[in-house]
């Protein structure tokens, strides 16, 4: 009886050690940060989480060689004489290619209404619209199965708001990854924009998209950090 209770105390010490090991980078990542941050102000604290925010866009940009990579969140909009609510979208942070103007400052209180048709494959929902295709896909236990990265051709989607937006930006093409939250809520996505003509017809796409969903993951680490102080 000894014996097995040894075995099984054994078994638990490895799991446990496994575990330890499995979430150590992370458990580091999150002492140091907390560690350096615990002193500063809310203000001080949401430049840093800011900061740290853009790093990850620079890094996805250059990787993807993209023209522009941003960061856009959901809000509330407040509401409708109706009392209906009004849901919006806005900029929160952006990397851009060398000699390419920021498009943040246009990009505030967005109406989500005009870009709904786009958007709505983040929400799990099927629209038909051309020009779109998923082409990452990442399974996780705690998160919707839309997790991952869709792919638009901008020639080949219909005419609207978001279509004006890409040829405004000069883009061909642009990839979205959803941002969600440990509940498993769509609080927003990253988008990647590519003024590549070798990607104007989508007949050719940007190597390793799968990038962008793992860049969005990061991304929503460092916003869920700040969050949570």
């Amino acid at each position: 009886m000894d014996e097995l209770w040894a075995d099984i105390l054994k078994t638990i010490g490895l799991s446990v050690g496994a575990i330890l090991l499995l979430y150590a980078e992370r458990l580091r990542t999150w002492l140091t940060h907390w560690i350096k941050n615990r002193g500063l102000n809310p203000v001080a604290r949401a430049i840093l989480t800011c900061r740290a925010i853009v790093d990850y866009l620079v890094e996805l940009r250059v990787t993807l060689c993209a023209s522009r990579c941003y960061v856009m969140q959901f809000h509330n909009g407040q509401v409708f004489t109706s009392q209906d609510p009004v849901y919006r979208m806005s900029c929160t942070q952006e990397a851009v290619d060398r000699g390419l103007a920021p498009v943040q400052p246009e990009l505030q209180s967005i109406l989500v209404h005009q870009v709904w048709q786009e958007i709505a494959p983040l929400f799990g929902q099927t629209t038909g619209l051309p020009g779109v295709e998923r082409v990452h896909q990442e399974d996780h236990p705690t998160h919707p199965p839309y997790r991952g990265t869709y792919y638009y051709v901008t020639q080949q989607i219909p005419q609207g708001w978001f279509q004006s937006m890409l040829v405004g930006h000069g883009a061909w093409s642009v990839a979205i990854s959803p941002l969600i939250d440990t509940k498993g809520t769509l609080v927003g996505f990253v988008a990647v924009e590519f003024n590549d003509e070798a990607y104007k017809d989508g007949t050719t796409r940007p190597p390793d998209l799968y990038r962008v969903t793992h860049g969005a993951a990061n991304i929503w680490y460092e916003i869920e950090r700040h969050i949570n102080g």
